[in-house]
């Protein structure tokens, strides 16, 4: 059984003549499917990883703060310069 992703990139490739050069360079860009040609959800970009594993996100990408800011703060803390 396909995934619904794997079975869009085989509907791709139908409607390409089963050419995978053809997929990449589609130019029907008002396709519902065509953000989906690769097989994969553009959307979830950056979520997963190698082995089911999650990638660790920066303090910056989750909006508390720079770490510069929070350098200075543990100086001021400990008494560095």
């Amino acid at each position: 059984m396909l995934t619904p992703l794997k079975a869009i990139r085989a509907k791709c490739l139908d409607c390409s003549a089963r050419s995978a050069h053809e997929v990449r360079i589609c130019h029907i860009t008002d396709c519902p499917l065509h953000r989906y040609r690769f097989g994969h959800n553009p959307k979830r970009a950056g979520i997963g990883g190698k082995n089911g594993k999650f990638r660790k996100k920066s303090a910056v990408e989750l909006g508390v703060g720079d770490q510069s800011q929070k350098g200075r703060e543990i100086d001021r803390i400990y008494g560095k310069s």
